[in-house]
């Protein structure tokens, strides 16, 4: 079966080939489409008419938030005002809700918080209302918790990701992962975590150790370094996290 193909609606002008590749993307001619379009109006035109080739498998929309209707670029500056963004991604998904689900295509629609202008108001929001929130099946909440340094210099974030709405699933569920600068979430880090949350591996202050007392690194950087060279034990960890978490869910 043909391999359906990505397609990247990138507003934001920020598109990485390399960091893609890194974490995994298929940045073959046949398999990615990276459009940049100019307004909200003409991506979803673009999505719409792509969709339904039925060659299309997923719909990267980033970002919402700097997504200019056409009214909105032939503004003045400073009298561009958010009701029309609302309004038009309201239309939009609605119109191609429709074709997603016909075509069997998934979408992920990028967006970030912004502070309530309104005077009095302390209340942050986005600048696409509520259209989201609503033909949304999944919303997943994600934020710094944290900046890693190492030797002074900041290598990575430990984020905060929260399930806040599910429509294919119980919601509310949550977890902190180690995004590295250039590389993406760092999976040994959450097998580290995981591991000493269900004993696997014991922390005593900052030295990481096998329950046979075989120490494995001082500090989270070394242990996570260890895990990463020495795959049986990784593989293993996996193993041990995967039995539990089924375990725990019969």
């Amino acid at each position: 079966e043909e391999q359906p193909i990505v397609l990247y609606v990138d507003y934001e002008r920020s598109f990485d080939p390399i960091y893609a590749e890194r974490l995994g993307l298929n940045l073959d001619d046949d398999h990615f489409m990276l459009v940049q379009p100019d307004t909200m109006e003409d991506g979803f035109e673009i999505i719409e008419a792509l969709v339904k080739s039925g060659k299309i498998g997923l719909v990267i929309f980033d970002s919402e938030t700097t997504a200019p209707t056409r009214s909105q670029e032939e503004s003045e500056y400073g009298k561009a005002g958010f009701g029309p963004q609302a309004k038009i991604l309201a239309d939009s998904l609605r119109k191609i809700n429709i074709q997603l689900a016909k075509y069997k295509t998934s979408m992920i629609v990028i967006s970030q918080e912004r502070d309530n202008m309104d005077v009095g108001s302390h209340a942050i929001k986005t600048t696409g209302g509520r259209a989201l929130k609503f033909y949304s099946s999944v919303r997943m909440d994600v934020r710094r918790t944290e900046t890693v340094k190492s030797s002074g210099e900041a290598v990575s974030n430990k984020v905060k990701i929260k399930v806040v709405k599910n429509k294919v699933a119980p919601p509310f569920k949550e977890t902190v992962v180690d995004i590295v600068f250039g590389q993406g979430i760092d999976k040994n880090a959450e097998i580290l975590d995981i591991a000493v949350e269900k004993g696997f591996i014991i922390k005593s202050g900052a030295w990481f150790s096998l329950p046979d007392g075989e120490k494995i690194g001082q500090g989270a950087e070394n242990a996570k370094k260890y895990i990463n060279e020495h795959e049986e034990l990784r593989e293993r960890l996996l193993k041990e996290i995967t039995a539990e978490n089924n375990t725990k869910n019969e």
